[in-house]
């Protein structure tokens, strides 16, 4: 094992990156041989080593992490490289292969396209897998005024026709549009009817916790304004987080496509004083 421990130390960095594999523990103990790794002939997916898949007799990386769940069905949870980008790029990212029928790949921020937005502080990080949260607190009061919104927009470096985030609200708004729901449904500006409105019988929604006026579970429209008590404008002390998990359709005929919320007649501050805030994290995408 010393020797093995000195081969690695004395391979360049961007080697341990092409051959597939995460570390020598997750390996049986020894380095595998060069038959199966990158670019080398194979005769079938389970030829070429864990991460890879055989494309025109070569092992190659997968374009996603549902390519690969769909190739090699008994692939773990953890970290992939992915090909096939629009410049031929490779991609590290986290695959979720046993949640939800696996073969989610996180949203990190290197696929993310372009933030749109108004009268919003953003602020972004990266969890401890690589994917992005990212929180925008609400800046305008949003009654006659722009309202507050973001929309988020994911790159199609491969196709992709569902979407699983959670969702964290804080504050109290009236008006609201958030699960699909377009800007248009509450007078806001954007345009990004990029994803299905939320419906019970077609969507998930679970991990509840607040989303209602007097419990947990989600029985409100996905956009709604009144002044009436709803999930964002209820009576608990500030400061209490309302989410909730989500998995989404995609609309096939809108490129690219991501998550939008928008609040009007809200608590507001400025900047990140602000008591009014969204947060998405666990972004992935199938």
């Amino acid at each position: 094992m010393r020797i093995v421990a000195l081969a690695l130390a004395l391979l360049p960095l961007e080697a341990c990156g092409r051959i597939g594999y995460e570390s020598v523990e997750e390996s049986s103990g020894s380095l595998p041989s060069t038959q199966g790794e990158l670019a080398s002939p194979c005769e079938g997916d389970e030829s070429c080593i864990a991460g890879l898949i055989c494309g025109d007799a070569r092992c190659a990386y997968p374009s996603s992490c549902a390519e690969l769940r769909s190739r090699r069905p008994t692939s773990a949870d953890g970290h992939y490289t992915l090909g096939g980008g629009p410049q031929g790029n490779e991609l590290r990212v986290y695959c979720d292969m046993s949640q939800d029928g696996g073969g989610w790949t996180l949203v990190s921020e290197a696929l993310i396209q372009e933030h749109r937005q108004r009268e919003v502080t953003l602020r972004s990080e990266s969890d401890s897998l690589g994917g992005l949260r990212v929180r925008l607190y609400a800046n305008a009061f949003g009654c006659g005024t722009p309202a507050p919104e973001h929309l988020l927009l994911i790159q199609d470096r491969f196709p992709w026709t569902r979407i699983r985030f959670r969702q964290r609200f804080a504050g109290r708004v009236s008006c609201y549009a958030v699960f699909g729901a377009s800007s248009g449904d509450v007078n806001a500006s954007l345009n990004n009817a990029s994803l299905a409105r939320f419906e019970a019988m077609e969507d998930t929604i679970r991990e509840e916790i607040g989303m209602s006026a007097s419990g947990d579970a989600f029985t409100d429209p996905p956009a709604l304004c009144v002044s009436e008590a709803h999930f964002w404008n209820d009576s608990r002390p500030p400061g209490f987080v309302r989410s909730a998990r989500v998995i989404l359709r995609r609309d096939p005929f809108v490129e690219p496509a991501g998550p939008y919320t928008t609040t009007g007649c809200a608590d507001t501050g400025p900047g990140m004083t602000s008591p009014t805030w969204w947060e998405y994290d666990e972004i992935y995408i199938r």
